[in-house]
């Protein structure tokens, strides 16, 4: 989740698609997580707030936004109507503040 694998690599997937297919969306299934927050103790992430902390909550949130902002800049490269979306199928379940994430949501045109 706060590792590189996120911002180097799965943008690079993204950008890969988008140059060989027509497509109008990207979209990512099993992210951002949903339900209980991801637990990790790797060099990156043992540097975050204790897991299972309202700060914890927080950089989690913050990667969350700043990824899908990034994700939705690379889905709009080729088309600026391409938008990236992702599976938040937990609902009020799920993992990242979704009164938050709706301010970054931009799917409907002129919004």
């Amino acid at each position: 989740m706060f590792s590189t694998y996120m911002t180097d690599y799965m943008p690079a997937v993204m950008r890969e698609v988008n140059a060989k297919y027509e497509v109008d969306c990207l979209y990512t299934n099993g992210w951002p997580p949903l339900g209980n927050l991801p637990v990790c103790y790797c060099s990156v992430c043992k540097n975050l707030p204790p897991p299972g902390t309202p700060a914890y909550w927080e950089k989690f949130n913050e990667r969350v936004f700043y990824l899908w902002k990034l994700y939705d800049g690379i889905a709009k490269e080729k088309k600026s109507s391409s938008f990236f979306f992702a599976n938040l199928g937990g609902g009020a379940h799920g993992g990242p503040n979704l009164a938050e994430l709706g301010r970054v949501l931009r799917l409907v045109p002129g919004r």
